[in-house]
């Protein structure tokens, strides 16, 4: 158990000090996805020039980082709209006994 918390703590921490580690974890998974579904033996008729496996094996890749590129955008841009809404609101005031209205 040790090894795995310290290991677990390690991959953590180089992951905050480097998040291209996620984006490089995210393609390898891709890759190896790509990998299986053109290795498929009912695929192998669609996928037998090498072009058109290295075509697949760079959607999966592009179309991943992509959508993980999107996502973080839209996250971002509805955490800047929520903040942009809390500094708009009026100052709440107190009332008659002093408690928040």
């Amino acid at each position: 158990m040790p090894i795995v918390v310290f290991g677990s703590t390690v991959v953590l921490k180089l992951v905050e000090r480097f998040p291209l580690i996620i984006h490089a974890g995210a393609a390898v998974l891709a890759f190896t996805a790509a990998k299986m579904i053109v290795s498929e033996p009912l695929l192998e008729e669609v996928f037998d020039e090498s072009t058109r496996r290295w075509a697949a094996y760079g959607t999966a890749v592009v179309g991943v980082l992509a959508a993980g590129w999107w996502t973080s955008r839209r996250e971002r841009g509805a955490m800047t709209t929520m903040r942009t809404a809390e500094s708009a609101a009026p100052p709440r005031s107190r009332g008659k006994h002093g408690l928040m209205s």
